[in-house]
């Protein structure tokens, strides 16, 4: 860890960093509190490396208690797959699925939503952003009936999913595919099937969500994660289009309790947060569309 933390902040231009002689030195005499704007960018990007590297270390823990099954929440009983780093969508240093997406605490806050989605028994899910499938495999195992459609731009995530896809036993009724646009999303909203649209497109809700095609998913219930710290206007734009055929929701990110999940009793404190931890840029909230 210490090496790859020194090759980094060499790289970065961090010229008074030296590794101790001994591991054994603590960990907070490493670096100088930082002074400049430069410095206090340098030891962010560090501080972020290592609660990766260490979190690297708690999914493997967890991987070996759970045998890698999702432990609660609406997926109880998803298999999630442990691909080496060469498969990752991780960016820095690799370590797969989340924690919370072992222990089924992702986005708590929709567990309900997502409960009540499945109760209204869509034919066709769509899933845009779908990452390593967590929602669309998930999905696809709750709807069995169910055509799920699991768009992302990344060819390591649509690999990852189609690898969980055949592990879950699903493969036959998830399409993976890749940028969703416009005309693909108002190609399935008028296929005249019962939809539930999931989307997580990271700021670029407004490009996919135009005024006509929220007209043309006026029969479908809608789950939108609004990146407003990428572009203000995302949710006053959404909230005012699809409050003209839906039942609208917002749901803010909540608290969470680490503490009170048994797979989590023997972690220290500070790993129990880290293992819940989504690493948000800010408070987030989500649109929750129901077709009327």
């Amino acid at each position: 860890m210490l090496k790859k933390i020194s090759s980094f902040l060499r790289k970065s231009g961090q010229t008074s960093f030296q590794p101790p002689a001994s591991s054994l030195q603590p960990f907070s005499t490493l670096l100088k509190p930082p002074h400049t704007p430069e410095e206090e960018i340098t030891f962010e990007k560090s501080f972020s490396i290592a609660i990766k590297i260490h979190l690297a270390h708690l999914i493997q823990r967890l991987n070996k208690k759970t045998n890698s099954i999702v432990q609660a929440g609406p997926f109880q009983g998803m298999k999630l797959i442990t691909q080496p780093e060469e498969y990752s969508l991780r960016n820095e240093f690799f370590y797969g699925w989340d924690a919370h997406q072992l222990l089924g605490c992702l986005e708590e806050e929709l567990h309900g939503s997502i409960e009540q989605a499945i109760q209204r028994a869509p034919e066709i899910v769509v899933n845009v952003g779908c990452a390593e499938g967590y929602y669309a495999i998930g999905l696809a195992k709750r709807l069995p009936r169910a055509e799920v459609y699991a768009f992302d731009s990344s060819k390591t995530a649509r690999t990852l999913c189609e690898i969980a896809a055949k592990e879950n036993n699903v493969a036959n009724r998830v399409h993976i595919k890749g940028t969703c646009d416009e005309k693909e999303l108002l190609k399935l909203a008028r296929s005249g099937k019962k939809m539930f649209l999931l989307i997580d497109c990271e700021g670029e809700e407004l490009k996919i969500l135009t005024p006509q095609c929220v007209e043309a998913l006026r029969h479908a219930d809608v789950i939108v994660e609004c990146h407003d710290f990428k572009d203000s206007l995302i949710t006053p734009i959404l909230l005012q289009l699809f409050m003209q055929s839906h039942r609208v929701e917002i749901i803010k990110e909540g608290p969470r309790n680490p503490s009170a999940l048994p797979l989590l009793q023997n972690f220290s404190s500070f790993d129990r947060w880290l293992c819940m931890c989504e690493f948000r840029p800010s408070v987030m909230w989500w649109l929750v569309c129901w077709a009327k």
